[in-house]
């Protein structure tokens, strides 16, 4: 709760989207409105799920949207991401939106994905990467993202590979490191029997 705290109060938050179980870690004393993925979850005062959030929106005119769109400069704040915080508070980082632009259609050009290809979304979107190549890339082409379960990086990511069939995938390193293992270790088997 006092990481959620300090990032709310960093970023200066008006909203804070989260899933039920993340609830107890965001107050609204701290932001203006909490809004939880979980239709089914029951709701502290302060927060509204998903679809009452999504029904305001709609009674919002296109123009006002306009308007705050056409305020927005390249180099204003596009994202904020936040270190680990294992050595003390976590720390923010701006991302600005010609920054943002420019990394996300590189990717997309260097690694030659268009809206034909699909990839799976499994790393936490609190990784400056994962928001690149997850979100900010996909919108500049029409990529295809099927984002994975949450306990994907505990088991079910490869089930999840398998109904997908990506044609991209991205991964830390670590990442790489156990699929490597997972190989090795079928091969040992395989090889003593």
């Amino acid at each position: 709760p006092a990481a959620c705290a300090h990032a709310a109060a960093a970023t200066n938050a008006s909203f804070v989207f989260c899933d039920a179980a993340s609830l107890p870690n965001f107050s609204a004393r701290i932001v203006r409105c909490v809004v939880c993925w979980s239709e089914e979850a029951e709701l502290p005062a302060g927060c509204v799920p998903w679809s009452q959030f999504v029904a305001r929106a709609r009674e919002v005119h296109e123009l006002e949207v306009d308007s705050r769109m056409s305020q927005q400069r390249p180099g204003d704040c596009c994202a904020v991401v936040f270190t680990s915080g294992t050595t003390s508070m976590p720390k923010a980082a701006m991302l600005s939106h010609d920054s943002v632009t420019w990394v996300a259609s590189t990717v997309v050009r260097v690694f030659s994905v268009d809206h034909r290809d699909r990839i799976v979304s499994f790393l936490p979107l609190s990784h400056v990467a994962a928001q690149l190549i997850d979100l900010h890339g996909p919108l500049t082409c029409g990529l295809c993202v099927t984002f994975a379960e949450p306990d994907a990086l505990r088991g079910s990511l490869v089930a999840t590979l398998r109904e997908v069939r990506p044609t991209v995938f991205f991964g830390v390193p670590r990442v790489y490191e156990k699929m490597q293992e997972r190989i090795l270790a079928f091969g040992r088997r395989r090889a003593a029997h």
